[in-house]
């Protein structure tokens, strides 16, 4: 295959004027804990499990005459049970809007018992 070959494939398919390009990356997280399970989670919790660890989705108008939109950018990571899962989306259309939304999850884990430290001062 040509570099001009490959180069094109990356681009992504055409749908009628549409270009839709599309990343996705997977992967599985093992991890093997020997100690207290409860205190890994508080600091690192990180499991083991499928996961998303990246995906991206570019559609773009060719011609910049779209009916509804121009552009629409979606990445996200970190869904399957990572305790940060972001997705962020971007829409907009010529001189007329510009549309941006982030959603961010942070899952914590707390196992420490404040009112058991006997060095904490009241």
């Amino acid at each position: 295959m040509s570099g001009a070959e490959r180069f094109r494939r990356n681009q992504g398919d055409g749908f009628g004027k549409l270009q839709h390009p599309a990343v996705r990356e997977v992967g599985y997280r093992i991890s093997a804990i020997h100690g207290n399970l409860d205190t890994y989670d508080t600091f690192v919790n990180l499991g083991s499990g499928l996961r998303l660890f990246d995906a991206t989705l570019d559609v773009r108008s060719l011609d910049h005459k779209g009916l509804l939109f121009d552009n629409i950018h979606l990445s996200n990571f970190g869904y399957g049970g990572d305790p940060n899962d972001v997705t962020r989306l971007r829409v907009d259309k010529n001189k007329w809007y510009d549309f941006r939304a982030n959603f961010r999850r942070d899952k914590n884990f707390w196992d420490y018992n404040l009112l058991a430290n006997p060095l904490k001062p009241f």
